[in-house]
């Protein structure tokens, strides 16, 4: 049962090819973005690199850009 419960837990964290592919980037700008420490958090483990789904998601909300509201 616990090797279960700690799977579940990785289920939560995408590796960089997931998030390129879920915010429409390029796996490079994820890279370069790290190398100059900004952009999302993650987490890194050898040559591994994860990403925490709800973290991206928070990331997201708080740079979230709202335009034309004013105009009508």
């Amino acid at each position: 049962m616990e090797k279960v419960s700690k799977y579940k837990k990785l289920q939560n964290y995408l590796n960089e090819n997931e998030v390129a592919e879920l915010l429409g980037v390029s796996v490079k700008l994820l890279q370069k973005h790290r190398w100059e420490s900004k952009g999302l958090p993650y987490t890194k483990f050898g040559a591994r690199v994860i990403y925490s789904e709800p973290e991206v998601v928070e990331y997201m909300e708080k740079h979230r850009i709202e335009t034309g509201k004013d105009l009508f």
